[in-house]
């Protein structure tokens, strides 16, 4: 009897060390699965627009000018322009320009409306949708632009008039000069009383920038 309980002793204290190894075990992975390293980067910029990136300005042939608002700079035509016969042709010349010399501009030129210091303007006569329209561009400088002949490609259809008559997708270079001509026509074999005596009509010239090109 006192040799089994001394192997029961034994055994037991075995045991005993074997769960307090055991534990001591556990103890030590637990730590380790809660330490962690940290660590933090800072990165930052500043973002702008410069000053005067992009702008277009007009000239009607009183100079650049920025012309912002309806009715713009007023156009001058060659003679006779107030007082048309049939088949007569008057012309004006037009200037545009971008000044930020950062970007290109795409300009499209919109329908005629009414001016907005004008009271009988487009909409209260028939004589926009009767005068022919046609619209050349003669490039970085300017050409010919008179009553007898306009240089250039035109921009037009072949049946606008000074009421529908649009372009699209014209590019002034950055920094640059685009000119164009305007030549309005009366057509010939026209019954006079069924026209109005006269109109005023504000084009918008509309400009945007051109997409950036990507540095290599």
């Amino acid at each position: 009897m006192t040799i089994d309980n001394a192997d029961n002793k034994a055994q037991k204290r075995r045991k005993v060390r074997a769960i307090l190894a055991s534990g001591l075990v556990l103890g030590v992975g637990a730590a380790v699965t809660l330490a962690a390293w940290n660590d933090s980067v800072w990165g930052n910029a500043q973002f702008g627009t410069g000053a005067n990136t992009w702008n277009v300005q007009g000239d009607f042939g009183g100079g650049f000018n920025e012309y912002i608002e309806n009715p713009g700079g007023s156009m001058i035509f060659t003679p006779g322009f107030g007082n048309l016969a049939p088949g007569q042709t008057v012309a004006s010349v037009v200037g545009l320009r971008e000044t930020g010399s950062n970007l290109d501009a795409i300009v499209s030129l919109q329908r005629a409306t009414d001016p907005a210091d004008v009271a009988d303007g487009v909409s209260k006569s028939n004589l926009d949708e009767t005068l022919l329209l046609k619209v050349t561009d003669m490039g970085a400088t300017k050409g010919t632009c008179t009553d007898k002949q306009q240089t250039g490609d035109v921009l037009t259809g072949t049946t606008a008039t000074v009421s529908n008559g649009t372009f699209a997708n014209l590019t002034v270079p950055k920094g640059a000069e685009r000119w164009l001509c305007f030549a309005v026509t009366l057509p010939n074999n026209l019954n006079p009383s069924t026209l109005s005596k006269s109109v005023s009509v504000a084009w918008e010239f509309q400009a945007v920038s051109a997409e950036p090109v990507a540095t290599p």
